[in-house]
């Protein structure tokens, strides 16, 4: 499934993400065989399997620090945005969150 980020903030606990599918598969690469397509769970399975060897790569080779088994929760939560005045009070909420980053409890 091809799609859009809208907006989605940087370093903050929890990451949130405004994503737009289009319904469309992707138009880039080589076509072999049947258009692939993917969900939503497939796109946050990808996202967490490439991130979280990225960090433990950090972890091995830079001495980021180290997590705890798991770097990410199980499930995920997901809105489905019905109206524009949905949106931009969603996409508000999205762009000011790291603001308040010293105020989280994980905050170290």
């Amino acid at each position: 499934m091809g799609s859009i980020i809208h907006t989605y903030p940087v370093c903050t606990h929890p990451i949130n993400e405004l994503q737009q599918t289009n319904g469309q598969p992707p138009t880039n690469g080589q076509p072999r065989g049947g258009a692939p397509t993917m969900s939503l769970s497939d796109v946050m399975h990808r996202f967490k399997t490439l991130t979280t060897k990225r960090y433990t790569d950090g972890v091995k080779n830079n001495d980021w620090p180290r997590f705890n088994k798991k770097l990410w929760q199980r499930n995920y939560y997901e809105h489905i945005i019905r109206d524009e005045n949905s949106y931009y009070q969603i996409s508000e909420y999205i762009q000011t969150n790291p603001l308040k980053w010293q105020d989280d409890k994980y905050h170290a």
